[in-house]
């Protein structure tokens, strides 16, 4: 009797500990987003009875990191076992988030078959009416007969043509509208994601009551990208730098009101230890990013010992706290991130000092190019990201900032400036020379005009260059640069020119070539 007691007890407990609770969820938290994954806190209460339970929580992530996993409970809790569940979704015969839409269809086509056969049955009536329209036999039929029973003909057949033109016309609509729910359902089907996942945990609860329970794992289907905003009023105002994070998430989960972290540090999986590699330094090579094509570029960076210190950075909207390539962003306010879905959260605001120059190459481009010269940039920390260029209200550009620093002055380029016209001629001409042993000189003479229609004096670099030989016998000489810098190796020529409101600055320079008359050169 003893024994079978013992017995009945044990079959007991195991059978109460089989029985599962009623799946609940745990709310999330918050989101700590890195560049490449996510860390996603829920936490909340549940009413729990005492002795050891099983909790089944559902309400997470689709893709999970299992070795992140990590579950707390308050002191009256001890957690002693858990274990993920995945139902499969997409492929489930009805999933639940789209049981509503998928038993509407089902009405609509017991509908549509309700329809058809009515039509039906309307169809073979109209045929027994026109088989059976011989009446009277051989006896014949009055008068008065032939016509009621040529008014019951029409009036009943004309009643059957248009039951069935009416429900044909109901069929077609509940067919337009099946075909609109099916497509509706087949993309909600694809966007769902994978499994359905669930958390089943084994506990001993010491006290009945409002538990605390905090769940935190990874997930890889999310990751942020900075995107930035680079704004100036005008010439002589400074530049404002706005870096925001474009943040995407896959989880089949909505981050609603949610608290975000928003890292630049590596996730820690809690699998091993840290481990602190080596800090090696070398130089830097320009290496131009993934999806960043060439005519996207456009920011080089270049030194301005003259440039003036930047204005203090301004810092908006967060707190951040930052330790060697591990920076920390924490919006103050919560946001909303839906699932397959981007949100564009705002990180920080950096006002910084400009000086804005025109650049002009007229061999190139008839075209005068208004650039910012902005110092301060390096001390931001900021990561390489898209960013829109604004000058005026007016969007200039879309460009790949790289901010690896090469120096201390990042150039970019806002844009032509219409107010500067450029008028750019060159003068071409041929002497043979007897007395030089049948050598041939041409020389080229060039003219260039710049007006400045701005109502102040612009600062304008203007650039060309000369011909640099390789050969003994092409020798380039009198060259008249007009107090341009020349760099002898490259050919290059640049003047710093100064152009006063609604003024004209004109430029002639020029050079020789010398070559034996009996060839050619090419380029020239």
């Amino acid at each position: 009797m003893k024994y079978a007691v013992y017995f009945l007890a044990v079959f007991c407990f195991t059978f109460q500990m089989a029985k599962a609770s009623v799946p609940q969820n745990l709310p999330l938290t918050e989101v700590q987003v890195y560049l490449q994954s996510a860390k996603l806190t829920h936490k909340g209460n549940l009413t729990l009875k005492p002795g050891k339970q099983m909790l089944q929580l559902k309400g997470l992530a689709s893709e999970i990191d299992e070795t992140s996993l990590q579950l707390f409970g308050n002191d009256q809790i001890e957690i002693l076992s858990f274990q993920l569940l995945r139902t499969p979704l997409r492929t489930a015969t009805k999933p639940l988030q789209l049981a509503a839409m998928m038993d509407s269809l089902d009405q609509m086509q017991f509908e549509m078959e309700l329809l058809r056969a009515n039509k039906e049955v309307f169809i073979q009536e109209q045929q027994l009416i026109l088989g059976n329209k011989a009446i009277g036999g051989q006896q014949g039929v009055s008068v008065e007969q032939l016509q009621k029973m040529a008014d019951f003909y029409r009036l009943r057949l004309q009643d059957l043509n248009v039951r069935i033109a009416k429900g044909q016309n109901e069929v077609n609509l509940l067919a337009k509208k099946s075909a609109d729910l099916k497509a509706k359902i087949e993309k909600e089907r694809k966007a769902l994601p994978e499994f359905e996942v669930m958390l089943e945990v084994q506990i001993n609860c010491t006290k009945a009551g409002q538990q605390q329970l905090t769940i935190s794992y990874l997930s890889e289907a999310s990751f942020w990208e900075p995107v930035y905003e680079l704004r100036s009023a005008g010439m002589g105002k400074p530049l404002q730098i706005e870096l925001n994070a474009k943040i995407s998430q896959h989880t089949g989960l909505h981050w609603d009101q949610v608290n975000l972290r928003i890292s630049t540090a590596l996730p820690q999986r809690h699998t091993s230890k840290p481990e602190l590699n080596p800090w090696v330094l070398d130089f830097y090579e320009a290496v131009q990013m993934y999806g960043a094509a060439d005519s996207e570029m456009g920011v080089r960076m270049s030194r301005a010992e003259s440039m003036p210190e930047p204005a203090k950075a301004k810092v908006n909207n967060f707190v951040r706290s930052s330790a060697f390539l591990n920076l920390e962003y924490l919006p103050k306010q919560q946001y909303t991130v839906k699932s397959e879905k981007s949100e564009i959260i705002p990180l920080e605001s950096h006002l910084l000092s400009a000086t804005y120059r025109h650049y002009a190459a007229p061999r190139l481009s008839k075209e005068a190019y208004l650039m910012a010269y902005v110092l301060g940039w390096d001390s931001l920390r900021l990561l390489p990201g898209q960013a829109s260029i604004y000058f005026e209200q007016t969007l200039i550009s879309k460009s790949w900032l790289d901010f690896s620093a090469l120096s201390d002055t990042l150039e970019l380029a806002l844009g032509i400036d219409q107010a500067i016209k450029i008028d750019f001629k060159e003068q071409l001409s041929f002497t043979d020379n007897k007395r030089l042993m049948q050598q041939q000189r041409k020389q080229l003479q060039y003219t260039c005009e710049i007006r400045n229609s701005h109502a102040s004096a612009i600062q304008l670099t203007l650039e060309d260059h000369v011909p640099v030989s390789v050969q003994k016998e092409i020798v380039v000489d009198d060259i008249q640069l007009a107090g341009a810098e020349h760099t002898v190796q490259t050919g290059r020529i640049k003047w710093q020119l100064e152009i006063p409101a609604n003024g004209i600055k004109k430029i002639n320079y020029g050079f020789s070539v010398r070559y034996p008359k009996n060839k050619r050169i090419t380029n020239l």
